[in-house]
């Protein structure tokens, strides 16, 4: 069981998917605090997760593959190598999937 979920939001459409998500692990009603960052998303979201002693992340992943995320990279696929806390990757269903 996890008790502290670090989520973070880029105010894009995946965000609703992926409290949606976690909102139906959980049955109860969640706390949540708001904390603005500014830097590389990848080291900041890190950084977060290591200093509010988060056991989970939970992130939105636009699921893009092939030579333009390899080229531009992920802030998910960046992220894990850059903590030990576990990451789950949400991706939003497409339309007609």
């Amino acid at each position: 069981m996890y008790h502290k979920i670090l989520v973070p939001l880029e105010n894009s459409p995946t965000d609703a998917t992926v409290l949606r998500t976690l909102s139906e692990l959980r049955a109860a009603g969640f706390d949540a605090d708001a904390v603005l960052a500014a830097g590389n998303p990848a080291d900041e979201i890190a950084k977060a997760a290591t200093e509010e002693g988060c056991d989970l992340i939970a992130m939105a992943t636009h699921g893009h593959r092939g030579l333009g995320d390899v080229v531009r990279g992920s802030v998910a696929s960046e992220l894990r190598h850059r903590t030990f806390v576990p990451v789950l990757m949400i991706r939003e269903k497409k339309k007609g999937a």
